[in-house]
């Protein structure tokens, strides 16, 4: 009896990528699992049956990605990320703030503190130290600040630098500051 030896065809799956306005970001769900050192994500909440179709390796973050694509649609459900601790979080470390927002398996968050300490600066801790410098820093303080109002101004909260305080309200005495 002969066995068929014929290569299975290779199917091409054209990914079609959801408009980025119409995922529901209340579903969208992030679970990362240790043992096969995994992050997946699913646009829809739950793991879609899909095919994982690896990005075109053009470098950065895309070599250890893919898209989980649906076989009939092309229609992209999510994404996963391998070698997420061991490789790509470690060389993308703006990656490791995914975690934040994953279901952990296997990982604890002392692993993922020390893995953060170990790679340094993150762009997350450079959004939170210009987040402090927008909402309370003086503008002279912020060489980027392209001027207008602050956003405190913006708010109606007046600038919190030098803004008059009522009589008693923190106002400390001779120099016009408010103690925080």
């Amino acid at each position: 009896m002969a066995v068929n030896q014929e290569e299975p065809p290779v199917r091409a799956f054209p990914p079609v990528w959801p408009d980025l306005a119409s995922i529901d970001q209340a579903r969208v769900a992030f679970a990362s699992w240790r043992e096969v050192d995994t992050l997946f994500v699913s646009f829809a909440g739950e793991a879609p049956p899909a095919v994982s179709v690896p990005l075109d390796r053009g470098g950065g973050a895309r070599e250890y990605s893919y898209l989980l694509v649906d076989p009939p649609s092309g229609a992209v459900g999510g994404l996963q990320i391998e070698e997420f601790l061991g490789d790509a979080g470690r060389r993308h470390p703006r990656l490791l703030d995914l975690l934040d927002l994953a279901e952990l398996h296997g990982i604890a968050p002392a692993e993922i503190a020390e893995l953060r300490r170990t790679v340094g600066t993150t762009p997350r801790k450079r959004a939170a130290v210009a987040a402090l410098f927008d909402e309370l820093a003086p503008p002279s303080a912020s060489p980027g600040w392209s001027g207008g109002a602050s956003p405190p101004e913006r708010a109606g909260l007046g600038s919190g630098w030098g803004d008059p305080a009522p009589r008693g309200a923190n106002r400390r005495e001779g120099d016009g500051r408010r103690q925080v």
